[in-house]
């Protein structure tokens, strides 16, 4: 039986092969964000995240008196809000008429692959970012300083003082600055380095520190490399970091570090408009890339 095909009836059958593109493993595969920025879902219009300082360090206990009791308070606050990020493309009656149906197919991949290049490169900004103090964190701070605010009075420091190119120098200088941080309390933490982050561009640099059994460097060849026998460090190199070759940064196990919070994951539609002579496919997503709300969950450098 003969009929006629109208844009309705594309959409009809372009919706299932459309709206199956945000599912498709291996775009989303290719995402470097979850390798470095952890991704959970957002149950509520917004996150707080509420510091609490203490209670300090055991004491001393004679026998038969009453358990001392320890102290917590409140310190700084983060708020984390979802925003929605969106974009359409309009596949005409005309398209529909000279057979393009592969080409809106082709522009519906495109759209799917900026809607998960958006999540890389919004969170990504808060990498390079990190050192502006137009971007501060819940201490009023930016992500990484000098200066980071203890509650009890007193500051701390997540940036190192003397920036260095990557180099086993730089990273037992970094752990032994993340085993020295001073916890909540005041006292010393137990914060370890967990991963380096870092622009593309120092990818074989970053190798060579951490994969090396022995010291790169010249005149140190028969001593052991202890970034490589001792600690495992997982790389992280991030494409979409691009601001500085030399800009890079430590994660470490202490919570509270970057977050991406996923209000609504990526959804897809499409629909009919203005008297059947086009169809929209859209794609649309809620999230937030949150900044850290404990700054000994990583270390920069800016060099």
């Amino acid at each position: 039986m003969a009929g006629t095909v109208f844009t309705s009836a594309l959409a009809h059958t372009l919706r299932r092969t459309l709206e199956g593109l945000d599912k498709d493993e291996y775009m989303a595969s290719q995402r470097v964000f979850p390798k470095w920025c952890p991704e959970k879902k957002m149950e509520h219009a917004y996150e707080d995240i509420l510091e609490m300082v203490g209670p300090g360090l055991l004491s001393e206990k004679p026998e038969g008196t009453e358990i001392p009791l320890g102290t917590l308070s409140e310190s700084f606050l983060h708020r984390f809000r979802p925003t929605t990020y969106a974009l359409k493309i309009i596949i005409t009656q005309e398209a529909d008429e000279d057979c393009k149906y592969a080409e809106a197919v082709d522009a519906g991949k495109y759209l799917v692959m900026a809607a998960y290049k958006t999540q890389d490169y919004t969170c990504t900004l808060m990498l390079s970012r990190g050192f502006d103090t137009a971007y501060p964190t819940g201490d009023g701070l930016p992500v990484w300083s000098t200066a980071h605010l203890l509650a009890d009075g007193g500051t701390f420091s997540n940036s190192l003082a003397t920036p260095m190119s990557p180099s086993r120098l730089a990273v037992t200088t970094a752990r032994t600055m993340a085993s020295q941080m001073p916890d909540r309390d005041g006292t010393v933490g137990m914060v370890r380095l967990k991963k380096i982050i870092f622009p593309e561009a120092q990818w074989e640099a970053w190798n060579v520190v951490t994969k090396s059994k022995y010291a790169p460097e010249a005149g140190e060849f028969n001593a052991i490399n202890v970034v490589e026998s001792e600690m495992d460090l997982t790389l992280v190199p991030n494409r979409f970091w691009q601001n500085s070759s030399t800009n890079y940064a430590f994660l470490t196990d202490a919570e509270g570090g970057f977050k991406y919070r996923n209000r609504r994951s990526m959804k897809s539609k499409t629909w009919v408009d203005n008297d059947n002579d086009v169809m929209k496919y859209g794609v649309s997503l809620r999230f937030s890339a949150s900044l850290p709300s404990n700054p000994r969950s990583t270390i920069g450098v800016n060099a």
